[in-house]
């Protein structure tokens, strides 16, 4: 340590015995602190354990988990499945899913087990990587892995089954391999690193912005070394052709290139962006102490950078990388998530840790006992434990155990709804039942284009055409347009069951109209309900259920009160509370109150 802030601060020790005793001290303390940090490494594994399993769902976990399960059953990704990302996940769920053909959304669970061993790999590969960074710090590995853990945004989107985990580990993974060919000047290391970085458009059309940040490291290497290194650029430039090649070869023997072409880069590359100012603000307001201590650490080392002070030469690489990647975050993505944060934070937390290094300097002396007292076994390293527990508690929210009840209501579904019958929905649940469309997962861009008219397709035609019975009214399904918002409310009725609703009519009573005309439009299987329990339709009585076919009939029914046809049996109906106020609110013309999205934000 005592070589760390000699970099730091120039200082030069003179030989003597009070030196050596000072050296023995803080080599002790190192050992302590290293032991300290890996005991808080560990607590916080086992809140990301639980965090993992117990985190809600999001929708593009369900479009991930959905393709790789059609897959397995023999469907073709791209040609009868939309997806906007890279085929690896996919193709990694599927045979997943073929060992486990589990007909229940607990399979959830399976893939988020296997996105947590995601994390543990990237993890080590981490460390492996922050030891080729900073050598001269005996737990510089530890307390950089202990401050990506401790990030709010590590909690939010690394532990969700989506392509960017898998994109992650490999970004780390070529990360580690540059700076192995860095320090050992072995120019073969750059076609290894370039072959990994390679591998990422596998997952995602970001690898073009890792690929744009190595860039950023080549140069600013050349500028350090004053010289043009064109064969370690010239290297790992051609170790990035073969996976990609390899992915266009694959694609097109299975016959899906061209639908690939479409979805993966020309529809990403059309989305529309936003604003700077939201991106770089959202960062902060996701994660409020990681993301603003990241910020502080990297402008806090580009300052020392611009004040010409002592940065050591791969801390100057990294600072590189981070500030070309939040750049990019900002003004290349056309949208911003949590997700996408992910390859910034392994670089930027890098440099936090040697920012907190060099802040605590302070403690290079008698104040550095600090570090000498967290011992395991002791009371500061249990009341460090207990202060980590609140705070992650707060910061994480891992004991908050979300996914069970979504799986419950999802395998709900199944039940309700009969196989073989198609959903429509704008996520892709449930998971093992059909959906009408190309598209499994309606997404901003998607909808976007719908309701601008330019995706080139009827949502209403074809759930007529398919005689789609059961829809799922989420936030994406509402947000379609007023005129897959009419249909439905048209066609369809609730049912007792958040979100779901069924092919059926609410017909009003006329007290001055003796027979009315009903229009189906999607054919089915239709039970009614009116309050003497009689239906004629066409003159003829009506058997209950009755089979209707697209068209129009002439009913009458006799009593008071609405007639009600729904393809699903009486028992899932909408209280009749819920009836009243929805037929009023029609009637009116107003919007339906979305009380029932609440299963799925």
């Amino acid at each position: 340590m005592s070589e760390v802030y000699r970099t730091f601060s120039g200082k030069t020790n003179e030989p003597g015995s009070h030196l050596a005793s000072c050296v023995a001290v803080r080599r002790f303390s190192e050992i302590h602190a290293r032991k300290t940090l890996l005991i808080l490494i560990g607590f916080l594994l086992l809140t990301y354990m639980v965090h993992g399993f117990g985190k809600a769902f999001d929708e593009d976990e369900f479009q991930s988990m959905l393709l790789g399960i059609n897959i397995a059953q023999g469907k073709l990704l791209y040609t009868e499945m939309w997806d906007n990302h890279g085929p690896l996940l996919s193709l990694i769920l599927a045979g997943m899913y073929r060992l486990v053909p589990w007909q229940s959304h607990w399979v959830m669970l399976l893939g988020r087990l296997l996105i947590l061993l995601c994390l543990l790999g990237t993890l080590y590969i981490y460390y492996r990587l922050a030891e080729e960074i900073f050598p001269q710090s005996s737990f510089f590995p530890e307390l950089a892995c202990f401050f990506l853990l401790l990030s709010e945004l590590t909690a939010l989107a690394a532990v969700e089954i989506r392509p960017d985990n898998p994109m992650n580990l490999i970004w780390t993974s070529s990360l580690l391999v540059w700076f192995r060919a860095w320090n050992s000047r072995k120019v073969p290391f750059f076609f290894w690193s370039g072959l990994l970085l390679g591998c990422a458009f596998w997952c995602s059309l970001k690898a073009l912005v890792l690929g744009g940040a190595v860039g950023a490291m080549f140069v600013t290497g050349m500028i350090l070394e004053k010289r043009i290194l064109w064969k370690p650029l010239l290297t790992f430039g051609v170790g990035t052709v073969f996976a990609p090649l390899g992915m266009v070869l694959f694609l097109a023997a299975q016959g899906n290139l061209e639908a690939f072409w479409t979805t993966y880069v020309l529809q990403n590359a059309d989305r529309l962006h936003e604003s700077f100012f939201i991106a770089f603000f959202l960062v902060p307001y996701w994660a409020p102490l990681g993301g603003s201590f990241l910020y502080f650490s990297l402008f806090y080392a580009a300052r020392k950078v611009f004040r010409k002070e002592t940065v050591p030469e791969r801390i100057l690489l990294l600072l590189a990388c981070s500030f070309f990647l939040l750049i990019q975050y900002c003004f290349l993505l056309p949208t911003h998530h949590e997700q996408s944060t992910l390859p910034f934070l392994m670089t930027g937390t890098l440099v936090q840790a040697w920012v907190f290094l060099l802040l605590f300097q302070r403690f290079e002396t008698a104040r550095y006992s600090i570090f000498r007292r967290l011992q395991p076994g002791r009371a500061h390293v249990a009341a460090l434990v207990l202060f980590l527990l609140v705070s992650t508690a707060g910061l994480h929210q891992w004991f908050w155990i979300k996914s069970v009840e979504k799986i419950k209501w999802a395998d709900g579904l199944l039940e309700r709804i009969d196989p073989g019958e198609y959903v429509f929905d704008g996520i892709g649940l449930p998971l093992f039942r059909s959906h009408p469309f190309y598209y499994v997962s309606w997404v901003n861009a998607l909808r976007a284009r719908l309701r601008d008219h330019s995706l080139g397709i009827d949502v209403p035609a074809e759930l007529d055409r398919k005689d789609v019975r059961y829809v799922l009214r989420d936030f994406r399904v509402e947000s379609m347009g007023a005129s897959v918002d009419a249909f439905i409310r048209t066609n369809y009725h609730p049912l007792n069951d958040n979100l779901l609703w069924a092919a059926g009519k609410v017909v009003p009573e006329e007290k001055h109209q003796e027979h009315q005309k009903v229009d189906i439009r999607i054919a089915g299987k239709y039970y009614w309900r009116s309050s003497e329990g009689e239906l004629f339709i066409g003159g003829k009585p009506a058997s209950n259920p009755v089979e209707l076919g697209d068209g129009s009939y002439v009913v009458r029914w006799k009593g008071e009160g609405d007639l009600i046809l729904s393809v699903a049996p009486p028992e899932q109906w909408a209280g009749v509370d819920t009836e009243r106020s929805f037929r009023l609110l029609k009637r009116e013309g107003y919007e339906k109150a979305d009380h029932s999205n609440s299963m799925l934000q």
